[in-house]
């Protein structure tokens, strides 16, 4: 891929990580969202509850939940844009290598921590669950 059909390439993710955001509603959510949903946990609102102590059950910290949530709309967005391109371009690499698919989607969560909803247990379970993206700064660290 050469440096301009990169620069398209992140420019269209951008495009389309704010598109959206305007159809899920977050594109107007404000930068300190994380400070906000910890505090409306506090004060008793569950749909706030709900979502940090889902992060609490996994290990997550008040710190990264602050972390993660403090970021604007589309810097979340394209930290998972980013990672899906590092974990799509691995696969595809081992896959000409030789490994068929199901083998390089092993090494591939492997290497790379995997985000996503912990309850979801559609490809993976136990231990192999996905992370909760609050620990992505920790774990990154």
């Amino acid at each position: 891929m050469t440096a301009e059909e990169a620069r398209k390439d992140v420019k269209d993710a951008i495009e389309a990580c704010k598109e959206q955001a305007k159809r899920e509603g977050t594109a107007i959510w404000p930068d300190n969202v994380g400070d906000l949903m910890l505090e409306a946990d506090k004060a008793g609102h569950q749909k706030y509850r709900k979502i940090v102590e889902k992060a609490r059950k996994e290990g997550a910290t008040d710190e990264d939940i602050r972390e993660f949530w403090n970021l604007n709309d589309l810097q979340r967005r394209m930290v998972l844009w980013s990672e899906n391109v590092f974990r799509y371009s691995n696969f595809l690499s081992l896959k000409e290598d030789g490994l068929c698919a199901d083998d390089a989607m092993v090494l591939v969560r492997k290497m790379f921590p995997m985000y996503g909803d912990s309850e979801d247990t559609t490809h993976t379970s136990g231990d192999d669950r996905p992370l909760p993206h609050e620990l992505r700064g920790r774990v990154d660290d």
